[in-house]
């Protein structure tokens, strides 16, 4: 029945992600509404289970691991600190904005210090597939974001660390450096003869199950209710 579902999801994620592009919406947005539709906050007929989060955690692999294929570290260096200027500042204003304003909503020291930690990430993942849908990658803008983007969700990780120590309540695990990794190894892959057959026969997979199960497990986790 769960892989019934799955494809459901797939189905359902694919068409949408499509028709969000007819109305000129990058085609990540149409997916993320395909698991709001079918979760919790709307139809509730697919929930998130063990085969869709190895899915899902599949799909950030490949989609990561593509985008180091694709990416052109000498152009990245070149922007090295426009890119660090900018993930420093989208890391200082949610650590110094979220806190006050979770502190304004009554809730404690802890909580408000973790909810600015949290806010400081940025979603790499969504980030390199909107610039690549978008044939960004290569260019010099696209480096900039991507280096910024990286340099964020690195600072990220040592303030969820850092927290983790001195305040408890957060947890630095293997999913948190998954898409690191996974881009890592694409940038070091992409100087083998090879590469190209890897970011072809990865992309195809990826474009038609595993980035499908990926965007909309993110859309399944929304509770619309609870907003």
């Amino acid at each position: 029945m769960e892989y019934l579902l799955i494809f459901l999801l797939v189905i359902v994620t694919v068409v949408l992600g499509k028709i969000g592009t007819w109305f000129g919406l990058s085609e990540v947005v149409g997916q993320l509404l395909s698991g709001i539709i079918l979760g919790t906050s709307l139809l509730n007929v697919v929930e998130p289970g063990y085969l869709i989060h190895l899915f899902a955690e599949t799909g950030i692999f490949l989609l990561m691991l593509n985008s180091g294929l694709e990416s052109d570290v000498k152009e990245m260096k070149k922007y090295i600190k426009a890119s660090s200027l900018i993930a420093i500042m989208g890391v200082l204003l949610p650590v110094i904005a979220f806190p006050i304003a979770f502190l304004l909503l009554g809730y404690n020291m802890q909580t408000a210090i973790f909810a600015g930690v949290v806010f400081s990430a940025t979603s790499i993942s969504i980030t390199l597939a909107v610039l690549a849908e978008q044939k960004k990658l290569a260019t010099s803008m696209g480096a900039i974001i991507l280096s910024a983007a990286v340099l964020d969700d690195i600072i990220a990780l040592v303030a969820v660390t850092l927290f983790s120590v001195f305040v408890g309540g957060g947890a630095l695990g293997i999913n948190s450096l998954l898409p690191l990794f996974a881009f890592a190894l694409g940038i070091v892959l992409r100087k083998f003869n090879f590469s190209d057959k890897v970011g072809a026969l990865s992309t195809k997979i990826g474009n038609w199950f595993f980035y499908p199960v990926f965007f909309g497990s993110i859309g399944l986790e929304v509770a619309i209710q609870g907003l």
